[in-house]
This record gives structure tokens, C-alpha cells and sequence, in this order.
């Protein structure tokens, strides 16, 4: 017969793989391929057409348009609710992807746009909050986004003077 502890180790044991087994499935099949297209694909092509800034807001647009059955399907939001819920996404996703490519141009390193996009993940994996919460983003990340631009266009025109 097992003791208390030996059933205790053997759940731990049990969830820890299971939370190791998911994270690495989390990691490795969403943002990994998506940036891979998105940042790793995409990006060169966009860039070389519409420039840095009209490109990433495209990108972004792109990139909701891949997620607008998960706003149907994943969402509790189905009343009048979805329609703050699918403007906050749009905005939050085409934000994030100004600010992937902000970080890919000052770094050339693809790392970072994953681990960007799967901290995003998480935090709406994990998330239990109402519309207001979805409001805020809305206005915070074009703010820090713009902020993020202006600081990235003094940078530019520091080094090409």
C-alpha cells in the first residue's frame, strides 16, 4: 500500500510532465511555425514593398485575419461583448507586430519574435478577465507602440546623419 508522500510524488511527478509536455507543445507549434511565416517569411517581402512601418501593420492584419475563427470559437464574449473583444484583438496583434519587428530589425534574431508571441499566448491562455480589461489594451498598446516607433525613427535618422 502507498503512503501519503508516495501518492504526493507520484501526482507531482504526473502534473509536472504533463505541464513540461504542454509548454514544449505550446512553444513549439503555434509561434514557431506562425513566425517563422510571419517574421521569417512574410516581413522581407512586405518590407521590400511597402517600407518598415505600412508593412508591419499589414503583417498584423494578416496575422487577424489567421485568428478570426479563434474569436468565434475560443471567446467568451458572444453578445454585444465580441465586437470590443475582435477591435481590441485587431489592434493588440497588429501592435505586437510592429513591435516583432522592431525587435527582429534591431536584433536579425527570429528568438525573439517566437518567445514574444508565446508570452502573448500564455497570457490569454491563462487570462479571466471581462471587456474592460480588453478597452485598456486597446488603448495602452497603441500608446506604447507609437512611443516605440517615434524612438525607432530617432534611432534611424541618428544613424544615417
Amino acid at each position: 500500500m502507498m503512503g501519503a508522500y508516495a501518492w504526493f510524488m507520484l501526482i507531482f511527478f504526473v502534473l509536472d510532465m504533463y505541464c513540461c509536455i504542454w509548454l514544449f507543445l505550446a512553444f513549439t507549434s503555434g509561434p514557431t511555425g506562425e513566425e517563422l511565416g510571419w517574421r521569417g517569411f512574410m516581413k522581407e517581402e512586405f518590407d521590400a514593398r511597402y517600407g518598415f512601418l505600412k508593412s508591419a501593420v499589414c503583417q498584423g492584419l494578416v496575422w487577424c485575419f489567421w485568428h478570426t475563427l479563434l474569436w468565434a470559437v475560443d471567446s467568451d464574449f458572444t453578445d454585444w461583448r465580441a465586437v470590443p473583444y475582435i477591435i481590441s484583438n485587431i489592434v493588440v496583434i497588429t501592435c505586437l507586430t510592429v513591435l516583432m519587428n522592431l525587435f527582429l530589425e534591431r536584433e536579425r534574431n527570429l528568438l525573439y519574435s517566437v518567445l514574444l508571441h508565446f508570452g502573448f499566448n500564455i497570457v490569454y491562455v491563462f487570462l479571466d478577465a471581462g471587456i474592460a480589461f480588453f478597452v485598456i489594451l486597446t488603448i495602452l498598446y497603441p500608446l506604447i507602440t507609437a512611443a516605440a516607433v517615434l524612438m525607432r525613427n530617432k534611432m534611424v535618422g541618428k544613424v544615417s546623419d
